[in-house]
């Protein structure tokens, strides 16, 4: 954070504000004989909310944790803080958005997005045309691989997944703008090296999206022609399929138990070397999460919008289809410049509304 950046400092559950301060100028290796690294910050305290607050012992030089009224009874006066523990945003008047949008301006360089920072539409994102498209719930199967041992704690979380929730019945719609298939998939962090990793990602990947049973019989039919099965298409030519065959994110009553399905069976295995589950405590609460969020719709197609574009033939006779789902159109031309000028991920919700009205302004005056 730039030394003058205003900031709050929240409690250690992140459910209160303690302390609000700004960055100081001067980036001492040193202070009162405690090491400033790269998690730790230096901050002029100017208003003290929670005289109650602890600070921690290893950012004091007594060694020992001590409230901030012990600390000082008077501001401003200096603290060393952690960078996990710090906002960004001041003590501002919501009314002020002017003066609060000029503290970080946006540099005239970051108004136009890089040449590098686009990412390509990826041919093999998932679609769905219409309403009425074929796909049959049964062609999913989660097997476990009988190599790999279930560790007994972690199966005592997967048993917490098998309760179904009701149907929700006529929900109420307050926006057309879903999870990303991607980003929920990535949500799930598991350790690269574990034997299981590819396999589950694959059955996730299975379990969330279906393919439309009339392109699937089509495209198996010309996979025989060459000698493949569609198991060897999919390994050998995926992008080739998944352009030919569109898929579908299915509803609620049907992703739910797939999906939960997939998470009691490879979250316990054991890797043969570690001996460690694929899923930690983390990976348990997102899976929760997230069979959370696929309850409430936010994660099934719209049924009435379409999200695929024919492009034609190929020289088969197969009809190729263009994704249009997913965020990749905006990543690099909005996303990558609005996190480019704010610097930080936990800026305040007041710092980040007048962030991003500068920012629109700044765009809209580059670009009219």
């Amino acid at each position: 954070m730039a030394g003058g950046t205003p900031i709050q400092l929240l409690t250690r559950d992140w459910t209160a504000i303690a302390v609000y301060g700004t960055v100081a100028l001067d980036h001492p290796s040193q202070f009162r004989n405690v090491r400033v690294t790269s998690t730790r910050i230096l901050v002029n305290i100017t208003k003290v909310l929670i005289p109650a607050y602890i600070v921690h012992a290893e950012l004091l030089e007594s060694q020992m944790e001590t409230s901030l009224a012990a600390l000082s009874s008077a501001v401003p006066y200096r603290l060393l803080c952690a960078v996990k523990d710090l906002q960004i945003g001041g003590h501002i008047s919501l009314d002020s958005t002017i003066q609060a949008s000029r503290m970080a301006p946006l540099p005239p360089q970051l108004l136009e997005p890089s040449p590098d920072s686009s990412i390509e539409e990826e041919p093999n994102s998932p679609l769905c045309e219409d309403d009425s498209i074929n796909f049959n719930p049964d062609v999913f199967v989660a097997a476990a691989p009988d190599e790999f041992i279930c560790d007994e704690a972690a199966e005592r979380h997967a048993r917490e997944l098998t309760a179904v929730p009701a149907p929700i019945t006529n929900p109420v719609i307050c926006s057309h703008v879903l999870g990303d298939i991607w980003h929920m998939t990535d949500q799930f962090r598991v350790s690269k090296n574990h034997g299981v990793r590819r396999p589950f990602s694959y059955a996730l990947q299975n379990a969330v999206l279906l393919p439309d049973d009339e392109d699937k019989v089509a495209v198996e039919a010309m996979l025989l022609k060459k000698g493949l099965s569609w198991e060897e298409g999919l390994l050998l030519k995926s992008d080739w399929v998944w352009r030919q065959v569109r898929r579908f994110a299915s509803p609620p009553e049907i992703m739910f138990p797939h999906v939960s399905q997939v998470c009691q069976t490879y979250g316990p295995l054991k890797d043969a070397t570690t001996g460690q589950p694929l899923f930690n405590e983390h990976a348990w609460e997102t899976a929760k999460n997230v069979l959370e969020n696929i309850h409430l719709g936010y994660y099934s197609d719209p049924p009435t919008i379409s999200l695929y574009v024919v492009q034609g033939k190929d020289r088969d006779g197969l009809t190729l289809y263009r994704c249009t789902r997913g965020t990749n159109c905006i990543e690099g031309g909005v996303h990558q410049n609005i996190i480019r000028q704010f610097g930080a991920f936990n800026a305040s919700p007041c710092f980040a509304d007048n962030l991003v009205i500068d920012y629109a302004l700044c765009h809209n005056l580059k670009v009219r």
